[in-house]
């Protein structure tokens, strides 16, 4: 198949590079674009902000698959992005989850939305 040449990963290493890119970076941008987003709109309150950013961040599997059809890419890391994009998805579904349940309470707490946040992409997840 075109756009997959075999490279030498380990499955640990594999690991650290999928949530590092599914968790670290959906939450950082996640944070990032809410923050920017609330800076420019500030009458839009800053929740619902994190929920657009919530929706916005994640990657598509589609577009991925379309952007590397074309070009050879090794093979480990074509699936390590195909996977990351599926767990980059959960992770923006729980912060959505997140944004909106701290608008509509109107209290949110960062060890408890920490908290929720990884049970919820856990149980989602695996």
């Amino acid at each position: 198949m075109m756009g997959k040449i075999p490279i030498p990963i380990n499955s640990a290493d594999q690991s650290v590079i999928f949530f590092s890119m599914a968790v670290y970076l959906a939450i950082s941008t996640s944070v990032a674009i809410g923050g920017l987003a609330h800076v420019l709109m500030p009458a839009i309150p800053l929740a619902l902000c994190f929920a657009l950013a919530a929706i916005v961040t994640p990657t598509d599997s589609v577009a991925l698959k379309s952007i590397t059809q074309s070009i050879q890419v090794p093979a480990n890391v074509h699936d390590i992005l195909e996977s990351e994009s599926l767990f980059n998805d959960a992770s923006g579904i729980v912060i959505f989850n997140l944004a909106v349940t701290a608008f509509f309470t109107g209290n949110f707490s960062l060890t408890a939305g920490l908290t929720k946040f990884i049970v919820s992409f856990f149980l989602v997840a695996f």
